[in-house]
């Protein structure tokens, strides 16, 4: 099994909605840790970790989104060395999407209401495209993570 999709898979199966509450997310670096995130947090990812909590305490996205959100950033910091939390809006459908772009990618993550995704990256240079529709997130392929790591590092 390629490494990528190995380490991708062990975090997304130790992870479970109980490890991600924003006790283990927001508190000790012995927590964080534990659910595959850095000891320390920026000031960057603190603001993105807070928005998440805000949009699910004012019931604006679900707890299933918000434990989705975390999943991916969790597999995103595992992956690539210094990696930036993502852009993050919420669509009129209530959709959540997360969204990194540089001048020559994009990649776009929708989190749909029940947690389930929709994932896009394109090469803004080749033209090149890539993504899929309604995948677990067990199901997200590394070339995800892999394509362009740089576009994930700010």
């Amino acid at each position: 099994m390629n490494p990528s999709l190995r380490s991708f898979l062990t975090v997304a199966s130790l992870l479970s909605e109980s490890h991600l509450d924003d006790k283990k997310v927001l508190a000790s670096a012995a927590s964080r840790v534990e659910v595959g995130l850095p000891a320390a947090m920026d000031a960057s990812e603190q603001r993105w970790q807070q928005f998440l909590t805000n949009l699910r305490d004012s019931q604006t996205v679900t707890a299933a989104q918000v434990t989705s959100a975390r999943r991916v950033w969790c597999a995103i910091r595992q992956e690539v060395d210094g990696a930036s939390p993502p852009q993050t809006t919420v669509a009129p459908s209530g959709s959540l999407y997360l969204v990194w772009q540089t001048e020559s990618h994009l990649a776009e993550i929708e989190i749909m209401e029940s947690g389930k995704l929709e994932w896009f990256m394109r090469n803004r240079k080749t033209g090149v495209f890539s993504g899929s529709d309604d995948h677990e997130l067990s199901d997200l392929p590394p070339e995800f993570l892999s394509a362009a790591p740089e576009l994930f590092v700010s």
